[in-house]
């Protein structure tokens, strides 16, 4: 057992996930090879983890996913003196610092953490985030290489206000995105010399039901109490592994060891933390410099997180048991995106998935989180330089709070570690922790 490993345990009490670190072995290796395949001739794609991969894998394209790269260097506390090399080349310590981190790695000749990273043949745009918008034109400005940009429809819930016919628009939309991707198709086939293979694509899809199918089983193990893994600590880990792998057989296999290894959590009763006393669930993306205190901070009173919407929204929406159909594979694809998010698809919205914006809609499926995940509380974590992830948390939690939900508000930031403050963290943690402690022992006394 490693150092590290034997300090966990002696944290929490509990085994540590093995397929966590084996997660990072697959991210490790992941960065690491990609010289070589940039040497071996391959063609290097920069795409975002909710970008089209396995259309992209037809190609024979090695992927380099910009959002984990700079995760991966504020997991490793490395990523301020990218940031301040972005700050002092004129960037605000307000952008998003992903980007600042991402820039920080060009202007040091793509230095990174896990191994020299080769620049871009091509970059491909996702309009999920606007930020990706200016963040491929940073891109493409210092590696002057082209960038495709697939637009996803959003489409305005249907209402008294709104009563178009959804389902005139769903198929018009489905259309419109089928043509990006014969266009992206075109583009690929330019730039690698590689003619489109239908059959190929639809393995890459196939593995792709397999890996949702494994996901979802996944996600739902957290229902157990104890829950064989923590939301935060061990999903991520889970989540980046799978990303770096979208769309393959190395991708299901990793799944499926996750499964099996959860699966023997189970039978012999091993919960992330020693005693399971409270079931949390955490909204928006972690802080990645402090990666693991923040959790730890839980886990020392009894508390685990047992569900994050990222499980959904950091995977491209693998939240049906199977995503695409084979028969029909690029129409499937482009549903696959139009479904993605909550409300960009008015005829079904995932679920388990939601937005941040304090609407009815995500009031109500927060309360719906908290029963099926049987939670004793919501942990919101504010981004300081992402205004997208949490511009509504000040309305949900006034919102949730009158329906009874305990609510603790974190401050930091994803990959700045300048944003943090342990002693403020600390402090709000402890308080919010008193707090489910004094409501788990009236409750407790009123059942008498």
């Amino acid at each position: 057992m490693s150092e590290q490993t034997a300090a966990q345990v002696a944290v929490n009490g509990a085994q540590p996930s093995a397929m966590r670190a084996k997660a990072k072995t697959l991210v490790k290796n992941a960065f690491g090879e990609a010289w070589k395949a940039k040497e071996a001739g391959r063609k290097i794609c920069y795409c975002f983890v909710l970008g089209p991969a396995e259309l992209l894998r037809c190609f024979d394209m090695y992927l380099i996913y910009p959002e984990i790269s700079s995760a991966q260097m504020a997991a490793k506390k490395t990523s301020l003196p990218y940031i301040q090399k972005a700050e002092d080349y004129g960037y605000s310590a307000d952008t998003c610092s992903y980007v600042t981190a991402d820039v920080g790695l060009y202007l040091s000749g793509n230095q990174h953490p896990l191994g020299h990273v080769p620049p871009p043949d091509l970059v491909i745009n996702d309009t999920l985030c606007n930020t990706y918008y200016k963040w491929t034109e940073v891109i493409h400005d210092f590696w002057k290489c082209p960038v495709f940009s697939i637009d996803h429809p959003v489409r305005l819930k249907r209402d008294e206000k709104y009563p178009y016919d959804i389902e005139e628009t769903y198929q018009q939309d489905k259309q419109y995105v089928v043509k990006q991707l014969l266009e992206l198709i075109a583009e690929c086939e330019k730039l690698t010399g590689i003619k489109f293979d239908p059959e190929r694509f639809r393995k890459n899809l196939e593995f792709g039901n397999q890996m949702s199918a494994l996901w979802c089983e996944i996600i739902d193990k957290t229902r157990n109490a104890p829950t064989p893994f923590d939301a935060v600590l061990d999903g991520y880990g889970y989540i980046a592994g799978m990303n770096t792998h979208k769309g393959t057989a190395e991708g299901v296999a990793y799944l499926e060891a996750v499964k099996t290894e959860l699966d023997q959590r189970i039978v012999k009763g091993t919960g992330a933390v020693a005693e399971e006393r409270f079931r949390l669930l955490w909204m928006s993306a972690p802080c990645y410099p402090y990666f693991r205190k923040i959790p730890e901070m839980f886990h020392q009173r009894g508390a685990t997180f047992v569900y994050t919407p990222q499980f959904m929204q950091g995977t491209r929406g693998t939240y049906r048991s199977k995503m695409y159909d084979l028969e029909r594979p690029l129409e499937s694809y482009a549903e696959s995106m139009l479904d993605y998010f909550h409300g960009r698809n008015p005829r079904q919205a995932p679920q388990w998935s939601m937005g941040w914006w304090g609407g009815k809609d995500d009031i109500r499926n927060h309360l719906d989180l908290m029963r099926r995940f049987n939670a004793d509380g919501i942990v919101f974590h504010a981004i300081k330089s992402c205004r997208l992830n949490s511009g509504g948390f000040a309305d949900l939690r006034e919102h949730l709070s009158r329906e009874g939900v305990p609510i603790l508000m974190l401050e930091s930031d994803i990959a700045d570690p300048r944003f943090f403050s342990e002693a403020q963290v600390k402090n709000r943690i402890e308080a919010f922790m008193e707090g489910l402690e004094e409501r788990k022992y009236y409750r407790a006394r009123a059942a008498v």
